[in-house]
């Protein structure tokens, strides 16, 4: 129980929150102020969900058997939901976007990638309640134990005696934590088999590529198992291993993902079905143990069916991300920092990003405030300072100028890059010295 946090009537302090039913992105509520509509996808928002109790400390009892009722407990199981927040760094979210697109240019899935985001795992309950609308549990405010199930409903019913059924007090529990974490959205409509399917895939084909334990990464839907719209995928493990950001940076990552996974699940480069892996001792229909199926997904195992994703992934394998820089769509984002600009060499400069898909800058103009400077452009989360030069930079006063600006943004922590306007044709060689920033060069 959450020490001295009591109310003045002895009950536990609770939350509320909102959360959108299209793509699973939490809003906080405090019963009078909230959003009405999503701050990611614009979303008309329904009812909050009240009575929000946090999970700080637990305590557990080791058990040295398990017996019946345990394992028809793990197999009903608990009606779960998550939900995912960005953070926010005053009025702009801490994400960036990146568009997948094939190799005729289309585009196949929408990538929202966040450094560490509040990831809320919320419990609703049983799944095998009776009444599936009466969400969360029994909690004994005075002794921090839950009742049991027969409890539960008696308080209800409210048959306790006075004293007991004054400390009872229904709760939703909920537990919060910061990941990495990475939205993949299908442009197209994809039924709940095909999603579940490509998750599963995916989470194999990224921990293959990039030589992760099962353990380092997580996998589930949004916005909740009845209703797949998106996966979102987390980093697991403390302190996450960047994988999930590169997906977004580096424009063939994914691909090396889905190529991994196509082999994982038994097809060849070009969608072939090769029937079961190398070595293999029987032939795999729909899913097995050695592709999409193991102990953590298998809930999911009726909908799994690797013949549903070979064109999707095979596509995926051939195809480019194209990061936006931003939390809008890279078009709108381009022609965001477009408008920002001073000069046709500092579009110039953006129009060769745009025509080799790489990372667009952050932001443009922004003042340094402890330098006194002004780069033209801002790779904000990677302090990567960009200046654009043109032909009054080579005056002996300006050159000064740049130099003390240099200094001074290297003594922050920034790393500072100059592209020169006699030089335009070096630029792509500049580019290429920081691949984790800009991408790789095609």
């Amino acid at each position: 129980m959450p020490a001295g946090e009591l109310t003045d009537d002895g009950r536990v302090p609770l939350e509320s929150a909102k959360q959108c039913s299209a793509c699973g992105y939490l809003h906080p509520y405090d019963g009078r102020n909230g959003a009405d509509v999503c701050e990611r996808c614009s979303e008309e928002l329904g009812q909050p969900l009240s009575n929000l109790f946090r999970m700080q400390n637990v305590v557990t009892r080791r058990r040295e058997r398990i017996n019946s009722d345990e394992e028809e407990r793990q197999r009903s199981g608990f009606e779960l939901r998550t939900g995912v927040r960005f953070v926010e760094y005053g009025e702009r979210r801490g994400a960036s976007t990146a568009t997948v697109r094939r190799q005729d240019d289309q585009p196949l899935l929408e990538l929202t990638y966040g450094d560490a985001a509040t990831i809320t795992r919320i419990n609703l309950g049983w799944r095998r309640r009776t009444v599936k609308g009466k969400h969360g549990y029994v909690l004994d405010v005075e002794r921090g134990t839950w009742l049991s199930e027969n409890q539960l409903e008696d308080a209800d019913a409210d048959p306790l005696p006075s004293a007991k059924a004054n400390r009872a007090q229904r709760v939703i529990p909920f537990v919060t934590d910061q990941r990495n974490c990475l939205l993949i959205e299908p442009v197209e409509v994809m039924p709940a088999t095909e999603q579940a399917t490509l998750m599963a895939a995916l989470k194999q084909g990224i921990q293959a590529a990039f030589q992760l334990e099962d353990g380092e990464l997580a996998a589930e839907p949004l916005p909740t198992e009845d209703d797949r719209r998106a996966i979102l995928l987390y980093e697991a493990s403390e302190g996450g291993a960047g994988v999930l950001r590169r997906l977004v940076a580096e424009p063939d990552a994914l691909a090396a993902a889905a190529a991994a996974a196509l082999e994982i699940c038994h097809f060849g480069s070009d969608g072939t079905d090769l029937v079961t892996s190398a070595g293999g001792r029987e032939p795999c229909e729909a899913a097995c143990y050695e592709c999409l199926l193991s102990y953590a997904n298998q809930r999911e195992h009726g909908l799994l069916d690797r013949h549903l994703v070979v064109g999707l992934l095979t596509a995926l394998a051939g195809s480019r991300v194209a990061s936006s820089g931003g939390i809008d769509s890279r078009s709108a984002h381009l022609q965001t920092l477009r408008r920002l600009c001073d000069s046709q060499l500092e579009r110039d400069w953006l129009d060769l990003l745009e025509e080799h898909d790489l990372t667009l800058p952050s932001t443009a103009q922004k003042m340094i405030d402890a330098c006194q400077t002004r780069p033209d452009f801002l790779y904000g989360p990677d302090y990567h300072a960009v200046f654009i030069d043109g032909p009054h930079h080579d005056q002996a006063d300006q050159k000064r100028a740049d130099e003390d600006a240099v200094t001074c943004l290297e003594d922050l922590g920034y790393t500072v890059q100059r592209f020169r306007y006699d030089e335009q044709d070096r630029w792509p060689d500049l580019l290429a010295v920081y691949p984790s920033i800009y991408g790789d060069l095609r």
